[in-house]
């Protein structure tokens, strides 16, 4: 089984530095180009079942990139939640409110403290999609389309550990693939965009 995953096009929220989450941060007009480049990428590949983050960023990109296409839509696949104390301000404005308290957060990825949940609650759902997609038979060419820190926790699974967030870039609208064959997860692409390129 073949699996494409893409994140989102860049969104408002992205555009402007602020925690996005959960909240409903629509594509920037860069954004909304950037998943049809990625669409017109993809075009050539006959895709068995697609699913989504339920965030408007998520499915405006699905959209999109698969025009006209069905989908389904599951939440287990969205962004970790930040919590309402910080989704949708500036990073700079809650860093002057929050200071070491918001660094703590961000190097552990654990904004329980700000009515969100931890990055080991994220991980859990995203771990739980990643095992329903092993039922899927092996011939099966799947699409994604979700978050950065989705993404993040999907390597981690395939890796079987944490891995920083921070550590690994991810563009908008990038495409990352990996492979299950015989029990076994393979990441075979990280993060390729083409002549996508993010933020400019």
């Amino acid at each position: 089984m073949e699996l494409y995953v893409i994140r989102h096009g860049q969104s408002e929220a992205n555009l402007e530095g602020r925690f996005s989450g959960w909240s409903p941060s629509p594509l920037t007009e860069l954004g909304r180009a950037q998943a049809e480049k990625t669409g017109e990428r993809l075009k050539g590949l006959r895709f068995d079942r697609i699913y989504s983050s339920d965030t408007c960023r998520a499915r405006q990109t699905t959209e999109l990139v698969f025009s006209g296409c069905e989908y389904t839509a599951d939440w287990r696949l969205r962004e970790i939640n930040v919590g309402p104390d910080l989704a949708e301000r500036t990073r700079t404005e809650c860093m002057a409110q929050y200071g070491d308290v918001l660094s703590d957060a961000l190097g552990r990825r654990d904004f329980i403290g700000f009515g969100g949940e931890s990055y080991g609650q994220q991980m859990e759902r995203v771990a739980s999609f990643m095992k329903e997609l092993e039922n899927i038979p092996e011939e099966e060419r799947i699409a994604v389309v979700c978050h950065g820190g989705s993404v993040v926790s999907m390597l981690g699974y395939v890796l079987g550990m944490r891995i920083p967030h921070n550590s690994m870039q991810l563009e908008n609208a990038s495409v990352t693939c990996f492979r299950y064959l015989n029990g076994n997860w393979k990441l075979l692409k990280w993060s390729d965009t083409g002549d996508i390129f993010a933020g400019e």
